[in-house]
C-alpha cells in the first residue's frame, strides 16, 4: 500500500520529470524521516529533503531511476552521439 507520503513524493517528481524509481523514493522517505525527523514535519517539507538527497545520488547506480533514460548505444567514448537530435525530456548528471 502507498502511503500519502509516498504519493505526494511521486507525483512531485513526476511533475518535476524527475524519474526516479518508486523503490528509492519510499526508501529515501524512510531515510529522510529517520535522519531528519525535526525538518520532515510535511510532505511539502519531506518532499524538498528528498529531492536534496536526488540531487546528491549517483542517478547512474542501479535503482535509482525507473529505467535508463538513454539508450546504450547512442553513447560513444563518454560523448552523446546521437544519430538525429534527442527529442523528449531527459535527466542528465554532471560529475565534477
Amino acid at each position: 500500500m502507498v502511503s500519502s507520503e509516498d504519493a505526494y513524493v511521486t507525483l512531485q517528481f513526476r511533475n518535476q520529470h524527475i524519474p526516479a524509481s518508486s523503490n528509492w523514493i519510499k526508501a529515501c522517505i524512510e531515510w529522510c524521516k529517520q535522519e531528519f525527523s525535526d525538518s520532515c514535519t510535511n510532505n511539502h517539507s519531506l518532499q524538498k529533503t528528498v529531492f536534496s538527497q536526488w540531487l546528491d545520488t549517483d542517478i547512474r547506480a542501479e535503482g535509482i531511476q525507473e529505467s535508463p533514460q538513454l539508450q546504450s548505444s547512442l553513447l560513444h567514448y563518454d560523448k552523446l552521439m546521437p544519430p538525429e537530435p534527442l527529442k523528449g525530456i531527459f535527466v542528465f548528471q554532471i560529475m565534477g
